[in-house]
């Protein structure tokens, strides 16, 4: 497998993770939306911003790691180590969007 096929299919399952992630949030996520923003516009509007930065805050912490050139006999490490930051960029993602619904709560609780 060559470093850009390793690369692309770290990409590729990054996308896929964070898609998940958004199927599984967005039914709850757009109730309490809703309940905030007080209209169903407002509150597509914030799903969407959300669910845009659900995608491409991991997907830019996962293109900034490369396959080591030479280092395909580790495959599963290289790939891991790419999976891994965009973990990590979604794990930011969920935390800044938790924080930043926890404050609007507090506010309108």
């Amino acid at each position: 497998m060559e470093n850009s096929y390793l690369y692309f299919a770290g990409i590729i399952i990054t996308l896929v993770f964070c898609l998940i992630v958004i199927m599984i949030i967005k039914g709850k996520y757009y109730e309490i939306l809703v309940e905030l923003t007080g209209t169903d516009n407002r509150a597509n509007f914030w799903l969407t911003f959300s669910n845009v930065l659900l995608v491409l805050v991991p997907l830019v912490f996962c293109m900034s790691t490369y396959p080591e050139a030479g280092n395909l006999e580790h495959i599963v490490f290289e790939l891991t180590r790419q999976l891994w930051w965009g973990l990590v960029g979604l794990i930011i993602s969920l935390l800044g969007l938790g924080l930043v619904m926890i404050s609007f709560i507090r506010k309108n609780g």
